[in-house]
C-alpha cells in the first residue's frame, strides 16, 4: 500500500472503498510488513467519510508493524505523516515517523488511532485537531494504546514537540486510553487553551525533554491548560516521573486552567518540580515503577499497558 489516498491524482486504496463521485462503502485497508517512505502527507480526502455501520479502517495485518517514514521530508507546518480529516475512521498498528511535522493529525470525528506509534517526527507525535472546513470536526476522537516518544521540534527550541496534543480549540468527548508518552522535546500531553473537556485514562508520561530539549522545552508529563482557558479534563490512573529536564518539570500542572481537577488514581514522582493545581495525586512510586521500567514495558496482547504495580 505504497498509496494511502493520492487525492489529486484519484486512485489509492482509499478510492477502492470511496469512489470518486459515489458513496463510501466501509472496509478495511490492510497493510502489510514493511517500510513505506513518503514525501509528502498521507491524508484522506474530504469526501472519504465512514458512517456508524459502515467505518474505513486501515489496519496493520495480523503480526505486521509497518511503518511510515518520512526520512528527508522538508520541516514544515504542513508536512505532517498521516492527516484524517473525516469521520468515522480506524487506524490500527500503524507507525509514524520523521515527519517534517506532526505525526498522526487527527482532524476529524469518531476516529480512532489504535496501538499506533509516532517517533521521531519534527513536532509533535500525535494531535487531535479541528478542520474549519468541516461541522462537528475534533470531537467523539478516541486514542487507545499508543506511544509517542523522542518527537522534537528543533526548529523551535523544543516549543510544540508534545508526545499526545489538544491546543487552543474546542470539541467534546475526546479520550486518550492506555497511551505513553516519553522524551518529547516538550510535553508528555498538552491541552493549552483546549475549552472542553478531555478523558485520559490510564497513562503513562516520562523524561520529557530527557534528550530531546531545546530552550523552549516545559518539559512537563500532564499539561492540562494554558490562557486562563477553563475545561474540566476528567483525569483517572494516570503515572508521571522522571519530568526533570524542562523548564517547568512539573508532573501534572494546570497550567492556568482555571477549573477545578482531581486525578483518581494518580502518582507523580521524581519530578524536577511540585504538582501545580490539580488535587488527588499521591506522590510515590506504584510499587517499583521506574520510568526505565515503564519505558521498557511489554503491552498485554489486546495492547492494553500491564498493571504498574506489577513493574
Amino acid at each position: 500500500m505504497f498509496t494511502f489516498c493520492d487525492t489529486a491524482a484519484k486512485v489509492g486504496a482509499c478510492y477502492e472503498l470511496c469512489p470518486s463521485g459515489g458513496s463510501c462503502r466501509g472496509g478495511t485497508i490492510w497493510v502489510m510488513a514493511g517500510t513505506y517512505r513518503y514525501s509528502a502527507t498521507q491524508k484522506t480526502g474530504s469526501s472519504m467519510t465512514g458512517s456508524p455501520s459502515a467505518p474505513l479502517n486501515v489496519f496493520a495485518e495480523s503480526g505486521a508493524a509497518p511503518v511510515f517514514d518520512s526520512t528527508g521530508m522538508a520541516v514544515d507546518s504542513d508536512n505532517r505523516g498521516l492527516q484524517i480529516a473525516v469521520t468515522y475512521w480506524h487506524l490500527k498498528g500503524l507507525t509514524v515517523t520523521k515527519a517534517g511535522d506532526t505525526g498522526f493529525l487527527v482532524m476529524g470525528a469518531n476516529i480512532t488511532v489504535e496501538q499506533c506509534v509516532a517517533h521521531h517526527n519534527a513536532d509533535a507525535g500525535i494531535v487531535i485537531g479541528v478542520n474549519s472546513n468541516q461541522s462537528g470536526s475534533g470531537a467523539d476522537n478516541l486514542i487507545l494504546n499508543c506511544d509517542s516518544y523522542q518527537n522534537q521540534d528543533s526548529a523551535n527550541g523544543g516549543e510544540n514537540a508534545d508526545g499526545f496534543g489538544m491546543k487552543e480549540n474546542s470539541g467534546a468527548g475526546n479520550v486518550f486510553r492506555g497511551c505513553r508518552a516519553w522524551d518529547n522535546g516538550d510535553d508528555g500531553w498538552d491541552l493549552y487553551a483546549w475549552a472542553s473537556p478531555v478523558t485520559i485514562d490510564n497513562c503513562w508520561a516520562m523524561s520529557q525533554s530527557k534528550t530531546t530539549g531545546g530552550s523552549n522545552s516545559d518539559g512537563n508529563g500532564f499539561k492540562l491548560g494554558g490562557d486562563d482557558v477553563s475545561a474540566k479534563h476528567v483525569l483517572s490512573n494516570l503515572y508521571s516521573t522522571d519530568n526533570a529536564y524542562g523548564s517547568s518539570k512539573r508532573g501534572f500542572t494546570n497550567n492556568s486552567n482555571p477549573a477545578s481537577m482531581s486525578c483518581s488514581n494518580c502518582a507523580s514522582w521524581a519530578n524536577g518540580a511540585s504538582d501545580n493545581g490539580i488535587s488527588g495525586i499521591g506522590t510515590s512510586a506504584p510499587g517499583s515503577a521506574t520510568a526505565a521500567k515503564m519505558i521498557a514495558a511489554q503491552r498485554n496482547a489486546d495492547g492494553s499497558l500491564p498493571s504498574i504495580s506489577s513493574l
